[in-house]
């Protein structure tokens, strides 16, 4: 934070000497993430206003590639701070990297990052227990997020399609990854219906298996997770069941059919109907 203050104060110094530090082949994956952490600290407010934020904003401008270059970095703590970043410049400063840099560079990273990576899954041997440790979630919960707000910034830089078969990946991941593939998606079915028709078929195969899943989970003794999930599906599927021309989906509005039947389901969806 202090680093990205000092750019604010004095852009023209500071921001070529932390793109150096991204180019230093000696730089340590610490001051990598460092560097790359501090630049959501020297945004500028805009590209107008003081003579220090234009210089700013200029300077960054033309040193992009080479920060985001850091969303390939070997290292998995410097691929997340550049994600996070990223999605602070999606969030605040989307004219800032123009439409080829999303298209071409950010895009593509964040569709395979959101793919589980089995080469990031280690075991802990516990004694009696062995217990999976999987190092790429924190990576995969960053490009989501910058999935949910490229849709809300920039839904016309992406092939819908393409965007909804890539988020469905994350109806059977980890529970905060599922909760937000679902909230994409919901947001998807209410601001951009039409285009989700064309897909929306291929859906309950993924939907089916992480919702029985949960199903046996809510009925353990620690069912509120488990709820959560479920809860963000039923609200999904209530938001895509609306959309007009659904009933030319017959696999999902047969899928559907089934959800209202199912107890636990339809008791979700009654109390969000009469909320």
């Amino acid at each position: 934070e202090c680093l990205g203050g000092l750019a604010v104060i004095d852009p023209a110094k500071i921001i070529p000497h932390m793109e150096q530090l991204v180019k230093d082949t000696e730089s340590t994956p610490l001051t990598r993430a460092v560097v790359i952490a501090a630049l959501r600290f020297a945004l500028p407010q805009s590209s107008v206003g003081s003579a220090a934020q234009r210089t700013a904003y200029g300077l960054l401008g033309e040193r992009l590639p080479t920060f985001l270059s850091l969303l390939h970095d070997e290292d998995l703590r410097v691929r997340r701070q550049a994600l996070i970043t990223t999605n602070e410049l999606l969030h605040s400063h989307v004219s800032l990297l123009g439409a080829d840099v999303i298209k071409n560079v950010i895009v593509p990273v964040l569709y395979k990052t959101t793919k589980p990576n089995k080469a990031l899954i280690r075991e802990l041997n516990l004694g009696p227990f062995k217990h999976q440790v999987d190092d790429g979630l924190p990576l995969r919960k960053a490009a989501y997020q910058c999935l949910d707000t490229l849709l809300d910034v920039a839904p016309h830089r992406v092939n819908m399609a393409d965007f909804v078969r890539t988020v469905r990946q994350g109806l059977v991941d980890s529970d905060d990854v599922v909760i937000l593939a679902y909230s994409i998606l919901q947001l998807v079915a209410q601001e951009h219906g039409e285009q989700l028709l064309e897909v929306l078929d291929e859906l309950p195969p993924l939907i089916k298996k992480g919702v029985l899943a949960k199903l046996k989970k809510a009925k353990s003794d620690n069912p509120e997770r488990a709820t959560d999930v479920l809860r963000a599906a039923v609200r999904c599927m209530r938001e895509m069941i609306h959309i007009r021309g659904v009933r030319q989906c017959k696999e999902f509005c047969s899928f559907y059919s089934r959800v209202l039947k199912t107890k636990l389901l339809a008791q979700m969806l009654v109390e969000m109907d009469s909320s």
